[in-house]
């Protein structure tokens, strides 16, 4: 069931202007969405109003540990800045992604809409190089990486 909410996501951002098809989206971000929408408190908050039902308990267990093991530091401006993590560490990719994709909707929710907005217009002609998408995402949620995962790690210790 989470996997084919996490697919029909992917198809409805798509299909919506969320994401372009022939423009690179960060894939953190397109990740991060379809794995947020995989808990039941996000795709069906009506009948499931509670926190906890928001949290996608897989990737948040994940992450716990990868916070725990300080194997989150530096690891949230490689994310925004390059799909290579992705690569690497798949697991820590999919959780760093839901995890920072749930944190920018719960803290900062209109600089998130903004920025899926902004990189949704990207002149899908020019290369998104790793400055141009620390940029955009600079624009919503400033440059201090240090100081967003001090946030991030919190919030995710937070989370019941």
């Amino acid at each position: 069931n989470e996997t084919l909410i996490h697919e029909a996501l992917h198809q409805y951002a798509f299909n919506h202007g969320v994401h372009q098809r022939w423009a690179p989206t960060p894939q953190w971000c397109a990740e991060g969405l379809a794995a947020m929408f995989e808990a039941r408190g996000i795709n069906n908050a009506r009948n499931f109003r509670n926190k906890k039902d928001k949290i996608n308990p897989s990737y948040r267990n994940l992450l716990a540990t990868a916070v725990e093991r300080d194997q989150v530091d530096g690891r949230l401006k490689q994310l925004v800045a390059s799909d290579r993590i992705f690569e690497e560490n798949l697991g820590l990719a999919y959780s760093l992604s839901w995890g920072l994709a749930f944190y920018l909707a719960e803290t900062h929710p209109a600089q998130f809409n903004a920025y899926l907005q902004r990189i949704a217009v990207r002149d899908r002609t020019k290369t998104y190089t790793a400055s141009d998408r620390l940029a955009d995402f600079a624009r919503s949620f400033g440059s201090d990486f240090t100081m967003l995962e001090s946030h991030f790690k919190q919030f995710m210790r937070d989370l019941p």
